[in-house]
């Protein structure tokens, strides 16, 4: 199924073909076959009721100065698209929380990526607060006196914005060093923001790993190793990028941290590691999918579109029992009132039927069936919901217990049904996925 995309970016013009992720994002969808359209933030709009952006339909290649080619500039309705994806750069101020607010009114309807509320609640300095056994000794605070405390408990220090990003404003403090008050002083004239500090961590000088996981699952790492005189290991810094393996360590803070990042719609993030510590959980546009990629030899953005088209109910042609082949439709039907026959919100089930899904079985990702591993559910056995005013219940067939009375199967749409799915279920559940709709 070819999805309708959109891409909330900064100006393509000036980007680095063999650096920039959503380059590299952009370019694997167009090889899917899914269509692009590119705006810049300033560009989103809400409009009595509808979140609209004006921009133009993309198409990329691989040619240095003539990387892209844009269509003629239009006003799109994002809700008619399947995905959004939210890759504009930080600096986190109100402007970028402001659009998280705005996309937060299509999803997941229309999936942004990742998902803007937990964008907005999950800046990476904050998330990392979550896990305070695999973090070095961390603190938040606007008041000198108390971040001179946490120097004084600790010694070496690092102190940086909040919301900065790309190893901006990062300084580094030794316990004697009176350059403390100063820096305070700046950050203070420049906005209300708390400053973050942590223990500096000498293990910087080997490198700063980064980590990329899609869907909470780790799929590989680089070494970024600071410039001669640096501790910052930023590639915007000068930051040089090394191949690196995944350690034992890495894969225990991934396993730690990747069922929250998969609960709450993180497709594509990157996490920070110094040694043994996590240093940050990057959700906002997180970088470093072409250093990977070169460097280990595999296609990492094509796993991130496997999870999206996943999420998109897009496995290949599909049919239904009833009414014969709907081609790769999706079937989206864990949203109460989601049995209409649009696109969105979900129902292309049943094209030719009368838009009641009460006796359909669904097939549901194992990562989203309630950690069951078989992943039938049965939806609504047994009840005759009013027609367009259903009322959802699930139940794991193979287990005989409710997933979720209100009718939710995780945060998203997440369901498709097939006829190939009879074979994989228990005989009790053969019957619903039989039963005429």
């Amino acid at each position: 199924m070819s999805l309708k995309v959109a891409i909330q970016m900064d100006p393509i013009g000036p980007i680095n073909i063999d650096a920039d992720s959503t380059f590299r994002i952009a370019l694997e969808a167009q090889a899917r076959g899914h269509s692009l359209f590119y705006y810049t933030p300033d560009m989103l709009a809400y409009q009595e009721g509808r979140v609209t952006a004006r921009g133009w339909p993309l198409t990329v290649q691989r040619v240095k100065g003539d990387h892209f080619t844009l269509g003629d500039e239009v006003e799109v309705d994002l809700a008619d698209f399947d995905v959004v994806w939210l890759r504009q750069d930080p600096p986190f101020d109100m402007g970028y929380i402001t659009t998280t607010h705005i996309l937060d009114m299509i999803h997941p309807n229309t999936l942004v990526v990742n998902d803007p509320f937990w964008v907005r609640n999950y800046p990476e300095k904050l998330l990392v607060l979550k896990f305070p056994d695999l973090t070095p000794p961390t603190m938040i605070a606007r008041d000198l006196e108390t971040l001179r405390a946490f120097r004084k408990r600790h010694g070496d220090v690092i102190l940086k914005p909040l919301y900065g990003n790309g190893g901006a404003g990062v300084f580094k403090l030794n316990y004697a060093d009176s350059n403390l008050a100063s820096l305070h002083e700046m950050f203070s004239g420049i906005n209300r923001e708390p400053l973050i500090m942590q223990k500096f961590l000498p293990d910087v000088s080997k490198g700063d790993k980064r980590v990329i996981l899609i869907d909470g699952e780790a799929v590989g790492a680089i070494n970024r190793v600071p410039a001669t005189g640096e501790t910052r290991s930023n590639m915007h810094v000068g930051g040089r990028p090394e191949k690196v393996d995944l350690t034992d360590r890495d894969r225990e803070i991934c396993a730690a941290i990747g069922p929250l990042l998969r609960e709450k719609g993180q497709v594509f993030v990157g996490i920070d590691v110094i040694g043994n510590w996590l240093t940050e959980i990057n959700v906002t546009s997180p970088t470093g999918l072409q250093e990977l990629e070169r460097f280990d030899g595999i296609n990492v953005t094509a796993k991130i579109w496997e999870a999206i088209e996943r999420r998109r109910g897009c496995y290949g042609p599909k049919s239904c029992l009833a009414h014969g082949d709907l081609g790769c439709a999706t079937f989206c039907a864990p949203h109460v009132g989601a049995n209409r026959h649009t696109r969105k919100g979900g129902c292309e089930f049943c094209a030719r039927g009368q838009g009641d899904v009460s006796h359909a079985a669904f097939y549901v990702p194992p990562d989203r069936n309630c950690g069951r591993p078989d992943g039938a559910l049965d939806q609504c056995r047994g009840r005759a919901p009013a027609k367009n005013n259903p009322v959802f219940s699930w139940r794991c067939l193979s287990f005989g217990q409710w997933c979720d009375a209100s009718g939710h199967v995780g945060a998203h749409c997440q369901t498709v049904g097939c006829a190939g799915l009879r074979a994989r279920l228990p005989p009790v559940a053969r019957g619903a996925v039989s039963r005429r709709l």
